[in-house]
Parts: C-alpha cells; sequence; structure tokens
C-alpha cells in the first residue's frame, strides 16, 4: 500500500533537489541555487509564512477526517479510495490511520514509542501486524513525516524535529534542515506568502518502460519489470526505486478556529533519473478540528 510521506533514505549532501517543474509551477531555479544557504537565519520569513496561516493563533493540536486517493498504476483505472483520519498533539504524538472497507491500518509514534498495527472490521478476525523493533528508526521516519505536514500545514518548525530554517534561492523558497538528515524546501506564495508546498528528495518507483507482455505487463517483475498475469490478465507495479523529488502541495485553504487550514493536500514525485512523474496520494479532508481535546491516551496502539 502506498503511503502519504515516505522518509528520505538519501543522506543530506548526496542528493539535491534540482530546479524543478513542481505541480505548482510556481518558480524555477537552478541545482546551484537550491543548494545555496544564505549565510544568516530566515525567521523573518518563515514567520510572516506561519502568521499568514495561523492568524497568531497557537495550535498546539489538529484532528483531519477525510477522502485518502491512491491513484492506480493504469491511467484508466479508477484509484483506491479510504477513510483517513490525521492526529497530532504537538510535538510528541501524531497517528495516521486509514479506514477501507475491512480493515483500519494506523501509524505514528507517542514519544518515544511506535504506533504501527491494522485491525480487522470484520467481527471475529483478527489482523497480526508485527511491531516495529527496533522501534527508534521507525520513529525518526514518523517524525520526518509529521515535521514535513506541519511545516506546509503551519509554518511550523519546532514540532516534531527542531528545524532550523535558511533563505533558499529566492524570497519565496525556503530550506529547513533537521535531525536524523531532514532536509527539505518550503515553497511560499508570492503574494499570500502562505506556504503552498514542501519539497524533498527520496526513493520512489515509477511504472515500468519496458515492452508490454502477452500477459498485459511490461517485462518481468523479476527483470525490474512491471509483471503480467496469465490469460490475458492486466498487471503491472513499479520499478525498482529511484532517486525523485516529492512534492507535497497544500491547497484550497479555509479558516477553521481561526486559523487557514489546507483541505487539499497532493503528493507527486518526479524522478532524478528520466523525469517519469507519478501521483502518489491525494487527500480531500471534509472534517477538520483545530485544537481538540486531545491526550496523550489518544495515541496508543489499537
Amino acid at each position: 500500500m502506498s503511503r502519504l510521506f515516505r522518509f528520505v533514505s538519501a543522506a543530506a549532501g548526496l542528493l539535491v533537489l534540482s530546479g524543478s517543474e513542481t505541480i505548482l509551477d510556481v518558480h524555477s531555479f537552478s541545482l546551484e541555487e537550491s543548494t545555496a544557504y544564505a549565510a544568516t537565519q530566515s525567521p523573518a520569513a518563515l514567520d510572516q509564512a506561519r502568521r499568514a496561516v495561523t492568524r497568531d493563533e497557537r495550535v498546539t493540536s489538529l484532528a483531519l477526517e477525510g477522502r485518502r486517493v491512491t491513484p492506480s498504476l493504469f491511467p484508466d483505472a479508477p484509484g483506491n479510495e479510504q477513510t483517513s483520519e490525521w492526529l497530532f498533539l504537538v510535538p510528541d504524538h501524531y497517528r495516521e490511520t486509514s479506514v477501507n472497507a475491512g480493515s483500519a491500518q494506523y501509524r505514528g509514534f507517542s514519544g518515544d514509542n511506535a504506533l504501527a498495527g491494522a485491525k480487522s472490521l470484520d467481527p471475529g478476525v483478527t489482523i497480526n501486524v508485527g511491531k516495529p523493533d527496533p522501534a527508534g528508526p521507525f520513529v525518526a521516519r514518523e517524525r520526518a513525516v509529521a515535521a514535513r505536514v506541519l511545516l506546509g500545514m503551519l509554518g511550523l518548525a519546532d514540532g516534531p524535529l527542531r528545524l532550523t530554517v535558511t533563505a533558499g534561492a529566492n524570497p519565496q523558497v525556503l530550506r529547513a534542515v533537521g535531525p536524523n538528515d531532514f532536509d527539505a524546501f518550503l515553497d511560499l506564495d508570492p503574494t499570500s506568502h502562505q506556504p503552498i508546498a514542501v519539497r524533498y528528495v527520496e526513493n520512489v518507483g515509477f511504472v515500468g518502460t519496458g515492452e508490454l507482455s502477452p500477459g498485459g505487463g511490461r517485462g518481468s517483475a523479476a527483470a525490474g519489470g512491471t509483471g503480467g498475469g496469465g490469460g490475458g490478465s492486466r498487471s503491472i507495479s513499479t520499478d525498482p526505486p529511484v532517486p525523485a523529488e516529492t512534492t507535497i502541495s497544500f491547497d484550497d485553504r479555509r479558516v477553521v478556529g481561526g486559523v487557514l487550514i489546507p483541505h487539499h493536500i497532493r503528493v507527486t514525485s518526479r524522478s532524478l533519473a528520466d523525469g517519469r512523474t507519478r501521483v502518489i496520494d491525494e487527500y480531500f479532508f471534509e472534517k477538520i478540528v483545530v485544537n481538540p481535546s486531545l491526550t496523550p491516551a489518544d495515541f496508543v496502539a489499537q
């Protein structure tokens, strides 16, 4: 199952974000500009971005409910739709739950504890999911996930990870770095100064480019193709993951509890090797509560 946000597996400095055609096409800059830091910190620009959406409201918790749509790898087939819930209790608690017709899957963290599991919605059916062992790497990845979301949603740099923010290629781009090789760019709207996207590098699988096999796939899965089912059935998968620039876009902002919260989040990736693109997930939120009464007890293994 694809996830909304995947961990940046490349070490900082080994892979860099190139000047890109982001899905918002707001700016374009060279590789050299992308990797250039300003010598001074940029708290003023980040503070302006945060104020543009929070309007000086202090956000300590969030609850979001809506739909998660994962596109099919077949261009002419419908995607997979699930119910999605996100809970944040800043800075040390986060959980994402995805619910389909038969089960609920969740992941996140509560302090140093990993939240990962699934439960059946059918009476009498049990789903056994192994717990991350050790928990540390899993929690570090989930903290990075939550940090990217809160950075793009609220301009928050002191949440799950303490991020250092510096100037990027131009006034509409900031760079955020943090523990465990966290490295991302925050794109700002040039007029409203609101955060519109977070970009970072990770490894992503893209649909294969081999020749169509008789079974309907492209080449054999063992050879890195998309595979193919027998009897003319349609079968498709992805090539082995390659370095890619992933863009998380935040739009359709509406006022909730005095804060401009995005009701639509879209995740796309672009291969840095050959330019192939892929929509990973889209989220459409229909119910959002700012500063709900959450406690650590809401973030326990279910």
